[in-house]
């Protein structure tokens, strides 16, 4: 037995239709919203990477200047006619010595400024993973709006 038209739309209430509407529009701000705080929550969260990492880095730069002014003094230091050959290859060991943590500290600067390019790098993926998806949710959320016109017009 077939139905007719009529009785096949007054299955169909036109308050669903009102109700998958309503749903579909607050679903499409609420990812938008979110989509914008995605993004902001990106912007501040490189910037707080940038700036622990830079302070870190003057930090470090900071520190390779003081060990050369040390290695300096030392050498002064075993330069100086007073001192005896013995102290003298000591603090000249020294001096070597300091210039070569300095040089550690400079290489781990390098790293540090790699580090910072891959979390930039994360961030952004998982940024744009995420708005990738809200957008299809967006999308699934415009589907049930149209579909609740559909149902308000039958």
């Amino acid at each position: 037995m077939q139905q007719t038209d009529a009785s096949a739309g007054s299955r169909r209430h036109p308050k669903w239709g009102i109700v998958a509407q309503v749903v579909g529009a607050a679903g499409v701000v609420v990812l938008a919203l979110l989509i914008l705080g995605t993004w902001f929550g990106y912007g501040f969260t490189t910037d707080a990477v940038h700036r622990a990492l830079g302070d870190l880095d003057t930090a470090a730069t900071s520190a390779v200047q003081q060990a050369e002014q040390v290695a300096v003094a030392l050498e002064q230091q075993a330069a100086d006619p007073t001192t005896d050959a013995k102290t003298a290859e000591l603090l000249r060991q020294g001096a070597e010595l300091t210039r070569e943590g300095a040089g550690q500290v400079t290489e781990v600067q390098g790293q540090v400024g790699d580090l910072e390019d891959a979390a930039k790098l994360a961030l952004l993926a998982v940024a744009g993973v995420g708005t990738g998806f809200l957008v299809y949710l967006m999308l699934i959320h415009g589907g049930v709006f149209t579909l609740g016109r559909h149902w308000r017009r039958d």
